[in-house]
């Protein structure tokens, strides 16, 4: 495995409001002493790793299930954007299938797989897992935080997060089985290269239809999974080991194309303002082997 090394940001603080008093008596605030915080890890050649390996998820980087593979999560830094390469970056995960395809919660601490009626929540930090049954499911699941949403057909099961079915809805087209996705509070799904937009906050029963359409534009195989992470949405094509990438703006207009070196059944990402990293340039990095 590659040496990690971590960057530790020492702050000390300094002694302030000195003054004399009589010519005899120093008088000094309390010195509140240094403190560490561990701030990001990074491989040999530097290159960020995803998260902290004994921490959640960290924000810097996407996240992949890759067909075939039950029991490992695979992850990149965002700098390898618009070609992402990922490598395994947590192994111990017991994926129910290699097809399901997996959502993860905003704050990145667990990913979510339905296969059939079961609902299984996997530890993002050590690749632990629950299982719980759910009603109807098929193999496709995606989570905005609070609620998980399954897709069989033309209708969308909203689960809580430990099972319990909240609300089925219908909506006005089936998606393609690889194209269901949650971003920003919205789910995206479709059968080609136009997706289907709907509000979390529709999904309360009854028949919907589209609040937004989205054309992501050519790729190869399939167009598959969306995230977003609050400065921009990812979209990954799947059914080859190599296929279309893209990243957009909030807008969702293009902002960068590429390719992604793994044949993706999720992809996912922490989302904004979930345990961004803040590097100190005061002090210089103290490397750890």
């Amino acid at each position: 495995m590659p040496r990690t090394v971590a960057v530790i940001t020492l702050f000390a603080a300094m002694l302030a409001g000195i003054s004399l008093a009589n010519n005899s008596s120093l008088i000094a605030e309390p010195d509140p002493g240094p403190f560490i915080r561990w701030e990001k890890f990074y491989d040999r050649n530097g290159n960020p790793l995803p998260g902290n390996p004994q921490d959640d998820v960290g924000a810097d980087s996407l996240f992949f299930k890759w067909y075939g593979v039950l029991d490992t999560l695979y992850g990149c830094p965002k700098s390898e954007v618009p070609d992402p390469a990922p490598v395994s970056c947590r192994a111990r995960f017991a994926f129910l299938d290699v097809q399901t395809r997996v959502g993860m919660d905003p704050a990145g601490t667990y990913i979510y797989e339905v296969n059939g009626t079961t609902l299984r929540r996997h530890s993002t930090s050590d690749g632990s897992h629950t299982d719980y049954t759910i009603t109807n499911g098929s193999s496709a699941c995606r989570a905005d935080g609070n609620y998980l949403y399954v897709p069989v057909g033309d209708v969308v099961y909203k689960y809580t997060l430990t099972g319990t079915l909240v609300s089925q809805t219908t909506l006005d087209i089936t998606p393609h089985q690889y194209n269901f996705s949650l971003a920003n509070d919205t789910v995206w799904c479709g059968t080609d290269t136009v997706l289907n937009g709907y509000a979390c906050s529709n999904f309360t029963g009854g028949s919907i239809t589209a609040d937004a359409t989205w054309n992501v534009g050519g790729g190869s195989p399939s167009p598959a999974f969306v995230a977003w992470d609050g400065r921009y949405y990812y979209v990954v094509w799947s059914g080859n080991a190599s296929s279309t990438f893209k990243r957009f703006n909030p807008n969702r207009t293009l902002s960068a194309s590429g390719t992604a070196s793994v044949d993706a059944r999720g992809l996912m990402c922490v989302g904004p303002g979930v345990r961004q990293a803040v590097l100190d340039s005061r002090l210089p990095a103290i490397l750890c082997g």
